[in-house]
């Protein structure tokens, strides 16, 4: 079946829904929350985080540099639009700023 067939009904009969789905644990989570915690409970301004990490985006800055890739707070999975280079950027919640770029 297609998208474009599914008429929005769901047969609970159906094979693909009688078993629930399972998702193996994130051995990075308990990091990545202590990490989340730190960063956003005393959240920084873009000049500090400067003189911490270097270079600092904001969303708009972020957006016209890079593809996201995906997100796992901390961390955004980006591409930078220049020359392709993956890598990832740490970023605070509010105010929402992006740093630290690591290159894969």
């Amino acid at each position: 079946m297609t998208n474009k067939d599914f008429d929005g009904t769901l047969d609970q009969n159906d094979a693909r829904f009688s078993k629930p789905y399972l998702f193996e644990a994130d051995p990075t989570e308990d990091a990545r929350r202590a990490l989340v915690s730190e960063i956003n409970e005393h959240p920084t301004g873009r000049v500090a985080l400067e003189a911490k990490h270097g270079q600092v985006w904001d969303t708009i800055e972020l957006q016209r540099d890079y593809t996201v890739e995906g997100f796992c707070a901390p961390f955004v999975s980006i591409t930078r639009k220049a020359d392709g280079q993956r890598g990832t950027l740490m970023f605070q919640h509010a105010p929402r700023f992006y740093f630290d770029f690591s290159p894969h």
